[in-house]
């Protein structure tokens, strides 16, 4: 966060105390604004105002979606009707009336692709993620290796290739490969098992 010069009134995400202009706050753009002292210094609380602010955009990007299906749908409707009607769909030649309905249709599917790629959008901000998250998922990869590699086991490296590990460190293990010994995260190997 940091800290800025208010341009327009607003209210503190925490306390809800009126900002005035050009008073003293703490500011992010995917957090928001604080009086300061107010602002969030904890991980959870910060993801807090986090999911709070994008809940609030996803909801705006799926209101969007929503009206543009339904619009799709308008637009898609008498073309749908009339799909049936062979003689009107297969009749050769150019018949303008023909062609607006389908240009119609055509535009309608192009709404409805705008509204799927809103949802998706929405979906993806919804996963709001906080500094640290990344280490906490490598350090759980790292502690279910640890259940099942100890010192002699042989393990697959994503580079490297086959080797054994001849000692277990904190992040790490070092391993003996075919040429060379080095250390590699506990993250990049995986166990191999012996076939029986």
């Amino acid at each position: 966060m940091r800290q800025i010069k208010v341009k327009y009134q607003g209210e503190c995400a925490r306390c809800g105390k009126i900002l005035e202009i050009n008073t003293q706050a703490m500011y992010e753009k995917t957090t928001g604004i604080f009086c300061i002292g107010c602002e969030p210094i904890e991980t959870e609380d910060i993801r807090h105002f986090r999911k709070i602010k994008a809940e609030k955009k996803a909801e705006r990007l799926c209101n969007r979606a929503e009206r543009l299906k339904e619009k799709a749908e308008r637009k898609m409707q008498e073309f749908n009707h009339l799909r049936k009607d062979y003689a009107w769909v297969t009749q050769p030649g150019h018949i303008p009336g023909r062609q607006k309905v389908v240009d119609r249709y055509n535009k309608g599917s192009e709404m409805l692709n705008e509204a799927k790629e809103l949802e998706e959008r929405a979906e993806n901000i919804k996963k709001v993620r906080v500094k640290g998250d990344a280490e906490r998922g490598y350090q759980k990869i790292r502690e279910a290796n640890d259940k099942i590699i100890s010192v002699g086991d042989k393990v697959k490296d994503f580079c490297f290739g086959l080797g054994e590990v001849k000692r277990i460190n904190n992040k790490t293990y070092t391993i003996q490969f075919e040429h060379f010994k080095t250390t590699r995260d506990k993250m990049f190997v995986e166990k191999i098992f012996s076939e029986v």
